[in-house]
Formats: C-alpha cells, sequence, structure tokens
C-alpha cells in the first residue's frame, strides 16, 4: 500500500488510471475488514488522502463506495469504525466534499430515514470522525489560514448534535455506542456549545448518563482548549462527571483524560 501511495504521489498521471480501474474494489474490502489495524490501517490511510490529490473528482466516489462496499459486507467481517476513519481522511485531504459528506450521513440519521441499522451506525461514526476533523481545522484557524476559516461549520450544528443525541436511546448497544462516540467528537469541536450539554445529561438525565460519560471520553483528551481562558470555565461542569455514582466507578477509563 505504501508503494502505490509513493507512485500516486510521484507519478499521479501514470498510476491512477491503473490504480482506479484495477485496485480499487479490492483496496475497499482490505479497507472494512476487521483484521486491518495500527500500521496497516495508517498505510490505507496514505493511501486514499493520495489517491484523492492524484485526482480532484474521486473523492465524490470513493466516499459512497467505501460506505456501499462495507454495507455489503457480512457483519462480522466489517469494521464500520476503519470505513468512517478512512472516509474522514478523504475528507480531510479534499475539503470540497466536507459539506456533501455531512449531509449525506446525517440524513440516515433522522427519524424519517429508512436505513438499515448498519447503515445508521456506520453514519454516526463518519460524523464523528468528521467532528473530530473539524476540530483540527479549529487549530488551524489559529494561524489564520483563511481558506480553512469556514470548514468548523459542523461546530454549531444543534441539529446534528441533536439527531445524534436522540440515538442513545437506540435498542441496538452497538448503536448506542456509535452515538457517545459522534456526540463526543462533534463536541470537539465546539467545546463552549456542547460539553456543558453532555455534563447536563450526566446531571440530570439517568438514562443518558453513562453514555453521556462515554461521550465525554471522547472529548476530553482531545480538548487542549479546555486549558484556554475562554474555556476554563467548563472545567468544574466536567468535574462533574466524577460526582455521580455512575461517574466514580468509570474512573479507571476516564481518569487520563483529567
Amino acid at each position: 500500500m505504501i508503494t502505490l501511495s509513493l507512485l500516486l504521489e510521484l507519478a499521479p498521471a501514470i498510476t491512477f488510471p491503473e490504480v482506479e480501474h484495477d485496485l480499487l474494489n479490492d483496496i475497499y474490502s482490505v479497507t472494512y475488514s476487521p483484521l486491518i489495524s495500527g500500521v496497516a490501517l495508517e498505510s490505507l490511510f496514505r493511501f486514499y488522502s493520495s489517491l484523492v490529490q492524484a485526482d480532484n473528482q474521486i473523492a465524490t466516489h470513493v466516499v459512497p463506495n467505501l460506505v456501499i462496499a462495507a454495507d455489503k459486507a457480512p457483519r462480522t467481517e466489517s469494521s464500520p469504525s476503519n470505513v468512517a476513519k478512512c472516509v474522514a481522511q478523504v475528507v480531510r485531504s479534499q475539503l470540497a466534499v466536507a459539506a456533501g459528506t455531512i449531509a449525506e450521513y446525517t440524513k440516515h440519521l433522522k427519524p424519517s430515514s429508512k436505513a438499515k441499522p448498519s447503515l445508521v451506525i456506520l453514519s454516526l461514526l463518519i460524523i464523528g470522525e468528521l467532528g473530530r476533523f473539524m476540530f483540527v481545522f479549529r487549530i488551524f484557524r489559529c494561524y489564520d489560514i483563511d481558506y480553512l476559516h469556514d470548514c468548523s461549520d459542523m461546530a454549531p450544528q444543534k441539529e446534528i448534535f441533536q439527531l445524534v443525541i436522540d440515538h442513545f436511546g437506540s435498542d441496538l448497544e452497538e448503536m448506542r455506542a456509535a452515538a457517545a462516540f459522534a456526540a463526543g467528537n462533534i463536541a470537539v469541536g465546539n467545546l463552549h456549545q456542547f460539553l456543558p450539554a453532555i455534563v447536563r445529561m450526566v446531571e440530570v438525565d439517568p438514562r443518558k448518563r453513562l453514555l453521556a460519560l462515554h461521550a465525554a471520553k471522547e472529548v476530553l483528551p482531545k480538548s487542549p482548549l479546555l486549558l484556554e481562558p475562554d474555556t476554563i470555565n467548563i472545567l468544574p461542569g466536567c468535574y462533574t462527571l466524577f460526582s455521580c455514582p455512575i461517574g466514580r466507578s468509570c474512573r479507571p477509563f476516564m481518569g487520563s483524560s483529567f
């Protein structure tokens, strides 16, 4: 995979047509494999980044094709988490598809959606990965990179956050876990708006408390902005996460966040 990435980077005009025609479908199958992790997964990230930079149009096809390939695979042979991470890598490398990707997979979260549960779970994970990705661009704005300035549109979107939270009530454990992941990573992009909402769920909603704690677990290790002067006031609420019985029982997995 590293060799393909290098060829795409060094000789895109020659390599890209061959990869697209002969190899890409097979690589989709590798992407959703639960056996892929660590260095192998990192090499896939580099491949997708090199691929979409070699051809500006391919990103609009890669994202849905990744999702379709994973959705068709047997459940025991598919890792939606890997697919979501690779989708996020495509978006990170080709910003033009960011808004469309968010809109496409948000629609599967709406109550009117007819999407099957596996696609809803994958959509939640994709939205979560993109939430993390938007946080990266929030950091970049500190350096006044103007063309990235508008890439944080996801952060204030209360509707997306609420659609995610609605899935805390799912009957499927995997869907609830994906929703907690998504909620936490969306909150990473806008601490002022969404982290207090997560803390409130811990404080006042026993049904959502444990999932809210899992969402907070996603937020806190990834949020150096918590230590900035204008966000430090959120910290007292964060310590509320420890004050309830469930919070105390979750200290082993939450402790590193603080």
